[in-house]
């Protein structure tokens, strides 16, 4: 995929996201690619939190799937 896009950040401690510098990923994870047309960007997520992240598929498009190893 050519075009850029942002990762989605799940944290349980919001406060420390202004001094952390790198995001990590899990190789063995898979994320999904999608395309959020409200937003017009591009977003990678996990896959297990797709849904809970987009309530209906009709919010974003489906581009396709990646190990984390493929990001690093």
């Amino acid at each position: 995929m050519d075009a850029p896009f942002s990762l989605l950040a799940w944290t349980t401690t919001p406060w420390t996201l202004p001094a952390n510098m790198f995001l990590a990923v899990n190789p063995d994870i898979t994320y999904s690619l999608i395309f959020d047309p409200a937003a017009k960007e591009c977003f990678v997520l996990a896959k297990n939190l797709l849904q809970k992240f987009y309530k209906a598929p009709e919010e974003y498009v489906y581009i396709r799937d990646v190990k984390g190893k493929e990001l690093v």
